[in-house]
């Protein structure tokens, strides 16, 4: 998903600069260190959150390598070294879009997984978390395309950039409201109080199909071929998983 969302933000991009290109197929290596760059600090906030859910984890019974094959020492110090290459591959890549990275990591990894905060133990914004997490996954391809194509630094308030953005983050927030279903058990005994557990897993699967619903009409709405495609394949999964 960290991936799907910054090409669809590169693609999305494209779009508005060259009337409707499928594919982007230039070698980039700017891309490919961006790309490798920001799986490295998201590959630091997933351990974080794998080291704050290993009770949970063991309840629900899922087969992670922390506290199984590395010891939360060794994996906390995994962390800051993918965190500390992956901002330096970032800052070598693109310096603005690392500006991105780093929020990033600030939601996913901080405010998501660490104290005080501890997001993920709160039903709204655990929620809110993964989707700023989406926007802002977004905006790093988004930013990439347009600074390089058109020479520009910042472009923050660019309408068309959220217009955009919009289908794929109603599909990206469903899938992450979607994501808590499987641990329920876990997070109920562990104290965490995610969106299935304080509405119920119903009122998560029927949310996640009107959010997938709306992603599809707005995608018609944009003209995107690709979001419309998607969402439309998807929607009869998200009716039978309801029913």
């Amino acid at each position: 998903s960290v991936w799907v969302m910054v090409v669809m933000g590169m693609s999305s991009a494209q779009m508005k600069l060259t009337n409707h290109p499928l594919w982007i197929t230039e070698l980039s290596w700017e891309t490919f260190f961006l790309f490798i760059g920001v799986t490295f600090v998201c590959s630091s906030t997933f351990i974080l959150n794998q080291i704050s859910d290993v009770e949970s984890d063991a309840i629900n019974k899922k087969l992670f390598l922390v506290g199984q094959y590395f010891s939360l020492e060794k994996s906390q110090s995994i962390a800051k070294t993918l965190l500390i290459s992956g901002l330096i591959i970032s800052i070598i890549a693109n310096w603005f879009t690392t500006i991105l990275v780093v929020c990033i990591y600030l939601v996913w990894g901080i405010l998501y997984n660490q104290k005080p905060f501890k997001w993920k133990k709160k039903p709204i914004l655990g929620w809110f978390a993964n989707s700023i997490a989406g926007v802002l996954l977004f905006m790093v391809g988004w930013y990439l395309v347009m600074v390089n194509q058109l020479n520009i630094q910042l472009m923050i308030l660019d309408i068309s950039m959220f217009e955009s953005m919009f289908p794929y983050i109603l599909c990206f927030s469903a899938g992450a409201l979607l994501t808590t279903l499987p641990d329920m058990k876990g997070d109920v005994e562990s104290g965490d109080k995610t969106f299935p557990i304080a509405y119920g897993n119903l009122s998560a699967m029927i949310l996640s199909l009107i959010l997938i619903c709306s992603s599809f009409v707005f995608s018609l709405y944009n003209q995107d071929p690709i979001a419309s495609t998607a969402t439309l394949v998807s929607i009869p999964f998200f009716v039978m998983m309801v029913l």
